[in-house]
């Protein structure tokens, strides 16, 4: 049975977004920590390779942020333009 998703709780929906986004920027983190140092001659105003435990505390800050933010802007927009086009349909079981 379709039921359709007449509105999303905004605050809910960012903290869920802020938590995958949290999650997806740790390996990148460590990624450009790891990274970073060999760039260094290219790229000398990096600072993740010299930051380390910080560049990737920052990296998931950000990732938090950004996640919190666009999913709060994001369930604010579904809930204007559902009115007009109408919700998203799922089918639960």
């Amino acid at each position: 049975m379709l039921k359709t998703v007449k509105k999303v709780d905004a605050l809910s929906l960012a903290k869920v977004e802020a938590l995958l986004l949290g999650i997806v920027y740790l390996p990148l983190g460590i990624f450009y920590t790891w990274v970073a140092p060999l760039l260094g001659d290219f790229f000398p105003g990096m600072v993740f390779g010299k930051g380390g435990v910080m560049g990737i505390a920052y990296m998931v800050v950000t990732g938090v942020v950004i996640g919190f933010l666009g999913g709060l802007v994001g369930a604010v927009f579904y809930n204007l333009i559902v009115k007009w086009v109408g919700g998203v349909k799922l089918d639960l079981e």
